[in-house]
Order: C-alpha cells, then sequence, then structure tokens
C-alpha cells in the first residue's frame, strides 16, 4: 500500500443513545478526492449484543439457543488436498 493514503475516525456520543462515527480516508492513488461518511449507531437498551447477533440475526446456519453451528463442516473424505499441501 502507498505511504500517502490517510484514514481518520471520529467518535462520538452525539446522544444518550446515539454513537456517531465520522470516517474521513484519502489516498489520492486510488480516490479522485476525499471519501467522507457518517455512520450513526441507535442503542437499543433492550438488546444485548452477541458476536451471533450482530451480523446473523437471520442466519440460518447458527441455533440461536445454544449458538452452535447447523451445519456439517467436515470435508468430504474424497476431496483432494489443498495445493502445495
Amino acid at each position: 500500500m502507498p505511504g500517502n493514503q490517510r484514514i481518520a475516525e471520529r467518535l462520538r456520543l452525539k446522544e444518550p443513545d446515539l454513537l456517531e462515527i465520522s470516517v474521513e480516508m484519502t489516498a489520492p492513488q486510488v480516490f479522485a478526492g476525499p471519501f467522507k461518511d457518517t455512520f450513526p449507531y441507535k442503542r437499543r437498551r433492550d438488546h444485548w449484543y452477541t458476536n451471533e447477533s450482530n451480523c446473523a440475526e437471520a442466519d440460518r446456519s447458527l441455533d440461536r439457543g445454544d449458538r452452535t453451528e447447523q451445519f456439517d463442516l467436515t470435508p468430504p473424505s474424497d476431496l483432494p488436498p489443498p495445493p502445495g499441501g
């Protein structure tokens, strides 16, 4: 990566239940100009965060009751070895 890029993040609690993250990225070899965006995060006091709940609320591969994977991830026995392995 070129050394003339910059990423600045600013976090502020805008309201008691509203976190705001502002991002500014400058990378002259990648972007025509600075990229700026702001991401608001609303606190839900009735919700308890878990890794599974962040991205996987509709993910059917996880059992939400016991937080286990529902798919067998064992590779097939006839799968050839990876290259170089």
